[in-house]
Protein backbone atom coordinates (compact mmCIF):
# COMPACT_ATOMS: atom_id res chain seq x y z
CA UNK A 1 0.00 0.00 0.00
CA UNK A 2 2.79 2.37 0.97
CA UNK A 3 4.66 1.55 -2.24
CA UNK A 4 1.55 2.39 -4.28
CA UNK A 5 1.19 5.76 -2.57
CA UNK A 6 4.88 6.52 -3.16
CA UNK A 7 4.55 5.54 -6.83
CA UNK A 8 1.54 7.84 -7.26
CA UNK A 9 3.37 10.72 -5.56
CA UNK A 10 6.44 10.20 -7.78
CA UNK A 11 4.17 10.10 -10.84
CA UNK A 12 2.45 13.35 -9.87
CA UNK A 13 5.76 15.01 -9.02
CA UNK A 14 7.13 14.07 -12.44
CA UNK A 15 3.94 15.33 -14.09
CA UNK A 16 4.18 18.58 -12.12
CA UNK A 17 7.82 19.14 -13.20
CA UNK A 18 6.90 18.50 -16.84
CA UNK A 19 3.90 20.79 -16.50
CA UNK A 20 5.93 23.61 -14.94
CA UNK A 21 8.41 23.57 -17.80
CA UNK A 22 5.81 23.00 -20.55
CA UNK A 23 3.52 26.01 -20.01
CA UNK A 24 4.07 29.47 -18.56
CA UNK A 25 1.69 32.38 -17.97
CA UNK A 26 3.29 35.82 -17.81
CA UNK A 27 1.76 39.25 -17.23
CA UNK A 28 3.39 42.44 -18.50
CA UNK A 29 2.54 46.11 -18.95
CA UNK A 30 2.15 47.51 -22.47
CA UNK A 31 3.60 50.95 -21.78
CA UNK A 32 3.43 52.09 -25.42
CA UNK A 33 -0.36 52.05 -25.10
CA UNK A 34 -0.47 54.43 -22.12
CA UNK A 35 -3.62 56.57 -22.33
CA UNK A 36 -4.18 60.23 -21.41
CA UNK A 37 -5.09 59.22 -17.85
CA UNK A 38 -1.60 57.72 -17.42
CA UNK A 39 -2.75 54.09 -17.29
CA UNK A 40 -1.59 51.27 -19.56
CA UNK A 41 -3.13 47.84 -20.32
CA UNK A 42 -1.89 44.69 -18.60
CA UNK A 43 -1.16 41.98 -21.17
CA UNK A 44 -1.06 38.23 -20.66
CA UNK A 45 1.38 36.00 -22.55
CA UNK A 46 0.88 32.23 -22.77
CA UNK A 47 3.94 30.17 -23.68
CA UNK A 48 3.64 26.45 -24.32
CA UNK A 49 6.88 24.63 -25.08
CA UNK A 50 7.18 23.83 -28.77
CA UNK A 51 4.62 26.42 -29.95
CA UNK A 52 4.51 30.14 -30.74
CA UNK A 53 3.60 32.28 -27.67
CA UNK A 54 0.28 34.17 -27.83
CA UNK A 55 -0.83 37.21 -25.91
CA UNK A 56 -4.02 39.10 -25.18
CA UNK A 57 -5.20 42.10 -23.19
CA UNK A 58 -6.66 41.41 -19.75
CA UNK A 59 -8.74 44.62 -20.08
CA UNK A 60 -7.15 45.83 -16.84
CA UNK A 61 -5.53 49.28 -16.79
CA UNK A 62 -2.91 50.29 -14.20
CA UNK A 63 -0.61 53.24 -13.52
CA UNK A 64 2.19 51.46 -11.65
CA UNK A 65 3.67 48.04 -12.36
CA UNK A 66 6.21 45.87 -10.53
CA UNK A 67 8.25 44.40 -13.40
CA UNK A 68 9.99 41.90 -11.08
CA UNK A 69 6.95 40.48 -9.30
CA UNK A 70 4.71 40.95 -12.39
CA UNK A 71 2.05 42.64 -10.29
CA UNK A 72 0.29 45.99 -10.11
CA UNK A 73 1.33 48.57 -7.52
CA UNK A 74 -0.40 51.62 -6.08
CA UNK A 75 -4.10 52.52 -6.16
CA UNK A 76 -6.52 49.62 -6.74
CA UNK A 77 -3.56 47.22 -7.07
CA UNK A 78 -5.15 44.63 -4.79
CA UNK A 79 -8.28 44.38 -6.98
CA UNK A 80 -6.17 44.14 -10.14
CA UNK A 81 -3.83 41.50 -8.70
CA UNK A 82 -6.75 39.35 -7.55
CA UNK A 83 -8.11 39.44 -11.10
CA UNK A 84 -4.67 38.56 -12.54
CA UNK A 85 -4.45 35.60 -10.15
CA UNK A 86 -7.87 34.45 -11.32
CA UNK A 87 -6.84 34.63 -14.98
CA UNK A 88 -3.59 32.74 -14.34
CA UNK A 89 -5.45 30.10 -12.34
CA UNK A 90 -8.00 29.54 -15.12
CA UNK A 91 -5.30 29.31 -17.79
CA UNK A 92 -3.25 26.85 -15.75
CA UNK A 93 -6.35 24.72 -15.09
CA UNK A 94 -7.02 24.60 -18.84
CA UNK A 95 -3.45 23.42 -19.41
CA UNK A 96 -3.68 20.77 -16.70
CA UNK A 97 -6.99 19.53 -18.12
CA UNK A 98 -5.49 19.19 -21.60
CA UNK A 99 -2.53 17.29 -20.13
CA UNK A 100 -4.81 14.92 -18.24
CA UNK A 101 -6.70 14.19 -21.47
CA UNK A 102 -3.35 13.58 -23.21
CA UNK A 103 -4.34 16.13 -25.88
CA UNK A 104 -1.50 17.77 -27.83
CA UNK A 105 -1.95 21.50 -27.41
CA UNK A 106 -0.31 24.82 -28.20
CA UNK A 107 -0.38 28.32 -26.73
CA UNK A 108 -3.24 29.19 -29.10
CA UNK A 109 -5.25 26.15 -27.95
CA UNK A 110 -5.06 27.33 -24.35
CA UNK A 111 -6.14 30.88 -25.28
CA UNK A 112 -8.98 29.54 -27.44
CA UNK A 113 -10.23 27.43 -24.55
CA UNK A 114 -9.98 30.43 -22.22
CA UNK A 115 -12.03 32.60 -24.60
CA UNK A 116 -14.49 29.75 -25.15
CA UNK A 117 -13.47 29.66 -28.81
CA UNK A 118 -13.40 25.89 -28.94
CA UNK A 119 -17.15 26.26 -29.54
CA UNK A 120 -18.37 27.37 -32.98
CA UNK A 121 -18.25 31.14 -33.50
CA UNK A 122 -21.99 30.98 -34.20
CA UNK A 123 -22.54 30.44 -30.47
CA UNK A 124 -21.78 34.18 -29.95
CA UNK A 125 -24.84 36.29 -30.60
CA UNK A 126 -24.84 40.06 -31.02
CA UNK A 127 -26.46 40.48 -27.61
CA UNK A 128 -23.84 38.22 -25.99
CA UNK A 129 -21.07 40.31 -27.53
CA UNK A 130 -22.54 43.53 -26.13
CA UNK A 131 -23.29 41.87 -22.77
CA UNK A 132 -19.63 40.84 -22.59
CA UNK A 133 -18.61 44.48 -23.21
CA UNK A 134 -21.03 45.61 -20.52
CA UNK A 135 -19.57 43.10 -18.04
CA UNK A 136 -16.00 44.18 -18.82
CA UNK A 137 -16.88 47.85 -18.29
CA UNK A 138 -18.67 47.03 -15.03
CA UNK A 139 -15.57 45.20 -13.87
CA UNK A 140 -13.40 48.21 -14.74
CA UNK A 141 -15.80 50.56 -12.94
CA UNK A 142 -15.78 48.39 -9.81
CA UNK A 143 -11.98 48.42 -9.92
CA UNK A 144 -11.99 52.23 -10.14
CA UNK A 145 -10.62 52.24 -13.70
CA UNK A 146 -13.51 54.02 -15.41
CA UNK A 147 -16.09 56.61 -14.38
CA UNK A 148 -19.65 55.59 -13.54
CA UNK A 149 -20.89 57.70 -16.46
CA UNK A 150 -18.76 55.67 -18.88
CA UNK A 151 -20.22 52.42 -17.52
CA UNK A 152 -23.75 53.91 -17.70
CA UNK A 153 -23.19 54.63 -21.40
CA UNK A 154 -22.36 50.93 -21.89
CA UNK A 155 -25.60 49.94 -20.15
CA UNK A 156 -27.68 52.26 -22.33
CA UNK A 157 -25.99 50.99 -25.50
CA UNK A 158 -26.90 47.42 -24.52
CA UNK A 159 -30.53 48.41 -23.90
CA UNK A 160 -30.66 50.28 -27.23
CA UNK A 161 -29.46 47.23 -29.15
CA UNK A 162 -31.92 45.01 -27.27
CA UNK A 163 -34.77 47.33 -28.32
CA UNK A 164 -33.76 47.13 -31.99
CA UNK A 165 -33.25 43.34 -32.01
CA UNK A 166 -36.59 42.75 -30.26
CA UNK A 167 -38.41 44.97 -32.74
CA UNK A 168 -36.93 42.98 -35.63
CA UNK A 169 -37.23 39.58 -33.83
CA UNK A 170 -33.45 39.11 -34.11
CA UNK A 171 -32.67 38.37 -30.44
CA UNK A 172 -30.52 35.33 -31.33
CA UNK A 173 -28.71 36.88 -34.31
CA UNK A 174 -25.17 35.39 -34.47
CA UNK A 175 -22.40 37.95 -34.95
CA UNK A 176 -21.25 36.13 -38.10
CA UNK A 177 -24.61 37.04 -39.65
CA UNK A 178 -24.27 40.79 -39.05
CA UNK A 179 -24.41 42.55 -42.43
CA UNK A 180 -23.69 46.05 -43.69
CA UNK A 181 -27.43 46.51 -44.08
CA UNK A 182 -27.85 46.32 -40.32
CA UNK A 183 -25.88 49.57 -40.00
CA UNK A 184 -28.41 51.50 -42.09
CA UNK A 185 -31.32 49.68 -40.42
CA UNK A 186 -30.06 50.78 -36.98
CA UNK A 187 -29.73 54.37 -38.21
CA UNK A 188 -33.34 54.39 -39.38
CA UNK A 189 -34.54 52.71 -36.16
CA UNK A 190 -32.90 55.18 -33.78
CA UNK A 191 -33.54 58.31 -35.84
CA UNK A 192 -37.12 57.17 -36.37
CA UNK A 193 -37.62 56.69 -32.62
CA UNK A 194 -36.71 60.33 -31.98
CA UNK A 195 -33.01 59.98 -31.16
CA UNK A 196 -30.78 62.79 -32.38
CA UNK A 197 -28.28 62.34 -35.19
CA UNK A 198 -25.26 62.57 -32.87
CA UNK A 199 -26.81 60.24 -30.28
CA UNK A 200 -27.39 57.69 -33.05
CA UNK A 201 -23.81 58.14 -34.25
CA UNK A 202 -22.57 57.46 -30.71
CA UNK A 203 -24.52 54.19 -30.49
CA UNK A 204 -23.32 52.98 -33.90
CA UNK A 205 -19.69 53.93 -33.15
CA UNK A 206 -19.77 51.86 -29.96
CA UNK A 207 -21.46 48.90 -31.65
CA UNK A 208 -18.84 49.07 -34.40
CA UNK A 209 -16.02 49.21 -31.85
CA UNK A 210 -17.22 45.92 -30.35
CA UNK A 211 -17.30 44.27 -33.77
CA UNK A 212 -13.68 45.35 -34.23
CA UNK A 213 -12.92 43.89 -30.77
CA UNK A 214 -14.54 40.62 -31.91
CA UNK A 215 -12.23 40.54 -34.95
CA UNK A 216 -9.17 41.24 -32.77
CA UNK A 217 -10.16 38.37 -30.47
CA UNK A 218 -10.82 35.91 -33.32
CA UNK A 219 -14.59 35.86 -32.83
CA UNK A 220 -15.06 37.24 -36.35
CA UNK A 221 -12.96 36.79 -39.46
CA UNK A 222 -13.52 40.35 -40.71
CA UNK A 223 -15.27 43.58 -39.75
CA UNK A 224 -18.72 43.60 -41.43
CA UNK A 225 -19.00 47.38 -41.03
CA UNK A 226 -15.55 48.32 -42.33
CA UNK A 227 -15.60 51.81 -43.89
CA UNK A 228 -19.08 52.69 -42.62
CA UNK A 229 -19.45 55.85 -40.53
CA UNK A 230 -21.80 58.71 -39.68
CA UNK A 231 -20.40 62.22 -39.79
CA UNK A 232 -20.65 64.21 -36.55
CA UNK A 233 -23.08 67.11 -36.92
CA UNK A 234 -22.64 70.32 -35.00
CA UNK A 235 -26.24 71.52 -34.94
CA UNK A 236 -26.63 74.75 -32.99
CA UNK A 237 -30.37 74.13 -32.68
CA UNK A 238 -29.60 71.07 -30.50
CA UNK A 239 -27.13 73.02 -28.30
CA UNK A 240 -29.45 74.13 -25.53
CA UNK A 241 -28.44 76.51 -22.74
CA UNK A 242 -30.23 78.92 -20.44
CA UNK A 243 -29.95 82.67 -20.85
CA UNK A 244 -28.91 84.89 -17.94
CA UNK A 245 -32.51 86.05 -17.35
CA UNK A 246 -33.72 82.42 -17.26
CA UNK A 247 -31.13 81.59 -14.61
CA UNK A 248 -32.39 84.63 -12.67
CA UNK A 249 -35.95 83.23 -12.91
CA UNK A 250 -34.68 79.92 -11.48
CA UNK A 251 -33.00 81.73 -8.60
CA UNK A 252 -36.19 83.68 -7.81
CA UNK A 253 -38.44 80.60 -8.05
CA UNK A 254 -40.07 79.56 -4.75
CA UNK A 255 -40.73 75.78 -4.81
CA UNK A 256 -43.85 74.46 -3.13
CA UNK A 257 -42.08 71.60 -1.35
CA UNK A 258 -38.71 70.74 0.20
CA UNK A 259 -38.09 67.96 -2.31
CA UNK A 260 -38.52 70.32 -5.28
CA UNK A 261 -36.33 72.91 -3.51
CA UNK A 262 -33.50 70.39 -3.30
CA UNK A 263 -33.85 69.53 -6.99
CA UNK A 264 -33.76 73.23 -7.85
CA UNK A 265 -30.62 73.72 -5.73
CA UNK A 266 -28.87 70.87 -7.57
CA UNK A 267 -29.82 72.49 -10.91
CA UNK A 268 -28.52 75.91 -9.80
CA UNK A 269 -25.27 74.39 -8.52
CA UNK A 270 -24.66 72.81 -11.94
CA UNK A 271 -25.52 76.11 -13.70
CA UNK A 272 -22.98 78.03 -11.61
CA UNK A 273 -20.22 75.42 -11.38
CA UNK A 274 -20.17 74.01 -14.92
CA UNK A 275 -19.57 70.52 -13.55
CA UNK A 276 -20.74 67.43 -15.37
CA UNK A 277 -23.22 65.28 -13.48
CA UNK A 278 -20.54 62.67 -12.73
CA UNK A 279 -18.08 65.23 -11.33
CA UNK A 280 -20.84 66.88 -9.26
CA UNK A 281 -21.84 63.50 -7.84
CA UNK A 282 -18.21 62.80 -6.84
CA UNK A 283 -17.64 66.10 -4.98
CA UNK A 284 -16.14 65.92 -1.48
CA UNK A 285 -14.70 68.45 0.97
CA UNK A 286 -11.29 67.78 -0.61
CA UNK A 287 -12.50 69.70 -3.68
CA UNK A 288 -13.01 72.87 -1.62
CA UNK A 289 -9.72 74.82 -1.70
CA UNK A 290 -8.94 78.12 0.02
CA UNK A 291 -6.14 80.17 -1.50
CA UNK A 292 -5.32 83.72 -0.49
CA UNK A 293 -8.57 83.94 1.43
CA UNK A 294 -10.58 82.98 -1.68
CA UNK A 295 -12.55 79.75 -2.15
CA UNK A 296 -12.08 77.53 -5.20
CA UNK A 297 -13.74 74.37 -6.42
CA UNK A 298 -10.77 72.31 -7.62
CA UNK A 299 -10.46 68.73 -8.80
CA UNK A 300 -9.94 66.40 -11.74
CA UNK A 301 -12.62 65.33 -14.16
CA UNK A 302 -13.64 61.71 -13.70
CA UNK A 303 -13.82 61.19 -17.46
CA UNK A 304 -10.49 62.67 -18.61
CA UNK A 305 -8.56 63.33 -15.35
CA UNK A 306 -8.05 66.92 -16.58
CA UNK A 307 -8.01 69.49 -13.72
CA UNK A 308 -10.87 71.96 -13.35
CA UNK A 309 -10.76 75.22 -11.35
CA UNK A 310 -14.00 77.05 -10.51
CA UNK A 311 -13.69 80.36 -8.55
CA UNK A 312 -16.47 80.17 -5.95
CA UNK A 313 -15.67 83.75 -4.89
CA UNK A 314 -16.74 84.93 -8.38
CA UNK A 315 -20.06 83.06 -8.37
CA UNK A 316 -21.97 84.08 -5.26
CA UNK A 317 -24.73 81.47 -5.67
CA UNK A 318 -22.20 78.63 -5.32
CA UNK A 319 -21.05 79.91 -1.94
CA UNK A 320 -24.66 80.36 -0.81
CA UNK A 321 -25.57 76.79 -1.72
CA UNK A 322 -22.49 75.32 0.00
CA UNK A 323 -23.28 77.32 3.15
CA UNK A 324 -26.93 76.26 2.99
CA UNK A 325 -26.08 72.55 3.07
CA UNK A 326 -22.96 72.86 5.23
CA UNK A 327 -20.61 70.81 3.01
CA UNK A 328 -20.16 69.53 -0.53
CA UNK A 329 -21.04 66.00 0.60
CA UNK A 330 -24.46 67.22 1.84
CA UNK A 331 -25.51 68.68 -1.52
CA UNK A 332 -28.60 66.97 -3.04
CA UNK A 333 -27.62 63.88 -5.07
CA UNK A 334 -29.73 62.09 -7.68
CA UNK A 335 -29.08 59.61 -10.47
CA UNK A 336 -28.33 61.10 -13.88
CA UNK A 337 -31.65 59.84 -15.24
CA UNK A 338 -33.66 61.29 -12.35
CA UNK A 339 -31.78 64.59 -12.57
CA UNK A 340 -32.68 64.92 -16.25
CA UNK A 341 -36.33 64.26 -15.39
CA UNK A 342 -36.32 66.93 -12.65
CA UNK A 343 -34.76 69.48 -15.02
CA UNK A 344 -37.54 68.93 -17.55
CA UNK A 345 -40.27 69.11 -14.87
CA UNK A 346 -39.02 72.38 -13.36
CA UNK A 347 -38.29 74.03 -16.72
CA UNK A 348 -41.76 73.07 -18.02
CA UNK A 349 -43.40 74.48 -14.88
CA UNK A 350 -41.59 77.78 -15.53
CA UNK A 351 -42.61 77.82 -19.20
CA UNK A 352 -39.07 77.63 -20.62
CA UNK A 353 -38.91 77.01 -24.37
CA UNK A 354 -37.73 73.51 -25.39
CA UNK A 355 -37.96 72.46 -21.72
CA UNK A 356 -38.24 68.76 -22.61
CA UNK A 357 -34.91 68.88 -24.48
CA UNK A 358 -32.70 69.95 -21.56
CA UNK A 359 -30.31 67.61 -19.73
CA UNK A 360 -27.57 67.95 -17.11
CA UNK A 361 -25.07 68.56 -19.89
CA UNK A 362 -27.00 71.64 -21.03
CA UNK A 363 -26.50 73.14 -17.56
CA UNK A 364 -22.76 72.73 -18.08
CA UNK A 365 -23.17 74.55 -21.40
CA UNK A 366 -25.23 77.22 -19.60
CA UNK A 367 -22.28 77.89 -17.29
CA UNK A 368 -19.83 78.19 -20.20
CA UNK A 369 -22.06 80.63 -22.09
CA UNK A 370 -22.78 82.72 -18.98
CA UNK A 371 -19.04 83.05 -18.44
CA UNK A 372 -18.27 83.79 -22.08
CA UNK A 373 -21.24 86.02 -22.94
CA UNK A 374 -22.39 87.60 -19.68
CA UNK A 375 -19.07 87.87 -17.81
CA UNK A 376 -16.99 88.18 -21.04
CA UNK A 377 -14.37 85.61 -19.96
CA UNK A 378 -12.22 84.43 -22.86
CA UNK A 379 -12.49 80.85 -24.17
CA UNK A 380 -9.17 79.84 -22.56
CA UNK A 381 -10.45 80.81 -19.10
CA UNK A 382 -13.74 78.99 -19.69
CA UNK A 383 -11.82 75.88 -20.83
CA UNK A 384 -9.77 75.88 -17.60
CA UNK A 385 -12.92 76.11 -15.47
CA UNK A 386 -14.65 73.34 -17.43
CA UNK A 387 -11.60 71.06 -17.31
CA UNK A 388 -10.89 71.06 -21.06
CA UNK A 389 -7.33 70.44 -22.27
CA UNK A 390 -7.69 73.10 -24.96
CA UNK A 391 -10.30 75.46 -26.41
CA UNK A 392 -11.19 73.27 -29.41
CA UNK A 393 -13.85 71.32 -27.49
CA UNK A 394 -14.97 74.50 -25.72
CA UNK A 395 -15.59 76.36 -28.97
CA UNK A 396 -17.10 73.39 -30.81
CA UNK A 397 -19.61 72.18 -28.21
CA UNK A 398 -20.00 74.80 -25.49
CA UNK A 399 -19.85 78.31 -26.91
CA UNK A 400 -22.00 80.19 -29.39
CA UNK A 401 -21.10 83.68 -30.55
CA UNK A 402 -24.35 85.62 -30.27
CA UNK A 403 -25.33 89.26 -30.72
CA UNK A 404 -25.22 89.61 -26.93
CA UNK A 405 -21.64 88.26 -26.88
CA UNK A 406 -20.55 90.91 -29.39
CA UNK A 407 -22.39 93.72 -27.60
CA UNK A 408 -20.87 92.84 -24.21
CA UNK A 409 -17.38 92.64 -25.64
CA UNK A 410 -17.73 95.96 -27.47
Amino acid sequence: MVLKVVAILVQWHTFYKIWRTRMKVLFWLRRNRTNKAGTAPVMCRITVKGSVPVQFSTNLMVEQWDAVRKKARGKNSQIVNVELSRIASELNEIGRDLERQKIAFSSQTVMDRYNALALPVQSWTWLQLMQDWHDRMLQQHNAGMCAFGTYETTRYRLKSLQAYLQSEKLDDLPIVDIKRGHYEALQLFFLGSGKSWNYTKGILDDLHAQLIWAVQNSLLEKDPWAGLTMEFRVNEESMFSLLADQVAILEAYKPESKSIEKRLDAILFLCWSGLSWGDYDALTSANLIEQGGKLWLDGKRGKTKTPFHVPIFKFVKLGELINKYGSLEALPRYSNTKMNEYIKEIFESLGFENASEYTCHDLRRTFSELCHTHFTYDAGTVALMLGHKNTNITYKHYLRITRETIENRL
